[in-house]
Parts: C-alpha cells; structure tokens; sequence
C-alpha cells in the first residue's frame, strides 16, 4: 500500500511540475543538434507526395486571404490551425508577391545555404499534438552531403543538425506584413502532408536603414533562388502570369 502511495505522489509531483512554467527555461537549455535529432526520427521519414494538390483552391484563396486582413503578419502555421487547412495551401493561397514555392525538396541544401546572410533568423520547428518551438540565433549554414543526408554545420554555438531531403515536398519563401510596420520574411519547408517540417523567420523593422536593407536583400536572394526552380504551384504561379 505504501509503494503505491508513493508512486501516486511522485507522478502527482511530476505532472505538477508539467503543468508549471518552471520547466520551460529548460529548453534553452536543450541541445539544438540533439532536438534536430530527435524530430528527424518524427518528422523526417522519406514520404510520397499526397495524390490529392495541396494547393489552395479559388475559394480557399479567399478565405486565407481574408484571414490575413483579420490576422495580419500571422505564420502560415497559425491560419492553418484557424482554417482547417495544412500550411502549405495557406501559404500558396497568399498573394503571388508574397510567396514563391519550389517542389523540389532536394533543393534544400542550396536554398539552406542561402539563409547566410540573414540577420538574426528565428528558427521554428514543430513538435507532435501542435506543439512548436522557436529558436532566436544564430545557424549554421556550412552545408554537406552524404548518402542522401544533409549535414549542417556551425563553428559557432547555433543550430545544426541532420536533414534528409528526401522528406521534404515543398520550398516556400514568403513575405508577410504585420500591423506594427514590421516585415516577416520567411521560408517554410514542408512535408507531403502539407506540414512545415521546419521554418526560417527574419522579422524586419525599427532597425537602421542600412540594417533593414541588408536583411531585405538577403532574404530577396533566397526568394531569387527558389524562384529559379520548378513551381509548387503552376496555376498560381507569378512566373506564369
């Protein structure tokens, strides 16, 4: 009877500490190349495409679009949760200005070593039952492959970690504005089913002028390059109108 008293208060104790906000400074302290690890075995096993276009349709276009007018600057993430609908019809129902989306998820390397120059990235990667985490720091970009794995270096302390390509369907560069004059900047790269698999942010603003163009430009150059490859979406496409 006591082993059982015991065992109930200690799960008590743990699930108190769960539903506490004194665990959460715990996560600057995690390992970002140990949680790449441990989402790569959640999220980056090698998918088909679904069969069915994850492209938004005319009238799911408009309903994005009017969510943004309620939401402005809101990550594609938080008007799918909104809507019903994956990130990736979100992000290819936004004006063709502002995104820009490749299916070649091989191209990850290259558009991965474009985000160089971007100034003070936040990293987003999601976790099973909507959970999210966000990294505000530096990443690395030195880049190498090797038997169909992508490895990602830093010789600072930042992000890195493993990626497998083959896991990635699409390669969006978006550019959302936000009520506070600020500019989100972004590239999202998505699985099969629609899903980020993990996202860059720039938030751009209320910095100097040499600051802000320096960020615009870097984040143009990315968006430049997933433009030079074959379309997500053809039909909503700006390089065909």
């Amino acid at each position: 009877m006591r082993e059982n008293r015991t065992s109930r208060l200690r799960r008590r104790r743990y699930d108190d500490a769960l539903a506490s906000k004194a665990w959460r400074p715990m996560l600057s302290r995690i390992s970002w190349s140990s949680l790449i690890a441990v989402t790569s075995l959640v999220a980056f096993t090698d998918v088909t495409k679904a069969a069915t276009s994850l492209c938004a349709t005319p009238e799911q276009t408009t309903e994005i679009r009017e969510a943004y007018i309620r939401q402005p600057g809101a990550p594609p993430f938080v008007i799918g949760k909104m809507l019903g609908v994956p990130e990736e019809t979100v992000i290819t129902g936004l004006p063709p200005s502002q995104s820009v989306g490749t299916s070649d998820g091989q191209a990850f390397a290259k558009v991965w070593e474009s985000l160089a120059g971007w100034d003070r990235p936040i990293v987003a990667i999601p976790l099973p039952n909507d959970n999210i985490v966000e990294f505000s720091g530096p990443i690395g970009t030195k880049v190498t492959s090797s038997n169909g794995e992508v490895q990602i270096e830093t010789e600072r302390s930042g992000l890195r970690g493993h990626f497998h390509p083959s896991s990635i369907a699409a390669i969006h560069a978006i550019t959302l504005a936000r009520n506070d004059g600020k500019m989100l900047h972004g590239v999202v790269f998505l699985g099969a089913d629609g899903k980020s698999i993990i996202s860059v942010y720039s938030l751009i603003g209320k910095k100097s002028e040499y600051v802000r163009l320096l960020s615009t430009d870097a984040y143009q150059r990315t968006r430049d390059l997933i433009a030079s490859m074959p379309s997500d979406c053809p039909q909503a496409d700006p390089r065909k109108k």
